[in-house]
């Protein structure tokens, strides 16, 4: 094992016996999984297109992701809960469509145009900062510039990694494709407003309709 991997399988350790606490830190023990098994996890997909590998990995993902946000909130009041339901079950429920559609989006920009991890990231991340919380995320910032942007970090890093750990493990089977120009990024935060458009006014909607 090299240093820069007991490193690695060190701050795992860290990170899982202090997510114990603060489940959100989970999400730190993921990437660094997911980067340590790389090759095995490539190996998993290896029969799929790279549309299945991305679609699977970002979905699992996302609900993980989910997961550690049910389990950080299960102290609190249902009406305190930052969650998209109250109760963890049918919150798994939603995350299905918010995150299924959320990779969908990725997908539809990522087919076309080779977009780095770095951007994939940040766009996510900012989306994440724009729309938590009914954008109570930015006002933070405002009210409260330093800890409403570490808070916005933390949610920057909560929304970016999901998305970049899938194409981090499906982008060498991505054709390849155009680099984009800088109008073609202006692509992104449209697809994203029509994401947040559907979801928000359509399945989320239909969804309360079943669920409550």
């Amino acid at each position: 094992m090299t240093l820069k991997n007991t490193i690695l399988t060190l701050l795992l350790v860290a990170t899982l016996i202090v997510g114990v606490n603060s489940p959100m830190l989970f999400i730190a023990s993921l990437v660094i999984v997911i980067y340590l098994g790389r090759p095995v996890f490539i190996k998993l997909t290896a029969r799929l297109s790279y549309q299945k590998t991305f679609l699977l990995y970002g979905l699992l993902f996302g609900l993980l992701t989910e997961f550690f946000a049910i389990l950080d909130n299960l102290h609190l009041l249902k009406e305190e809960r930052i969650l998209l339901h109250p109760e963890p079950v049918i919150d798994l429920v939603f995350g299905i469509f918010y995150y299924g559609l959320f990779i969908v989006a990725w997908l539809l920009l990522l087919r076309r145009y080779d977009f780095s991890k770095k951007t994939i990231f940040i766009s996510s991340g900012i989306f994440g900062i724009l729309s938590e919380q009914g954008g109570a995320i930015v006002l933070g910032i405002i009210a409260s510039p330093l800890l409403g942007t570490l808070l916005a970090f933390l949610v920057m890093s909560v929304y970016g990694v999901f998305p970049t750990l899938a194409y981090y493990l499906a982008s060498a089977k991505f054709p390849e494709r155009q680099k984009p120009n800088y109008p073609q990024y202006l692509l992104i935060p449209i697809t994203f407003f029509i994401f947040w458009a559907v979801y928000g006014n359509i399945f989320h909607k239909l969804l309360l309709m079943v669920f409550g």
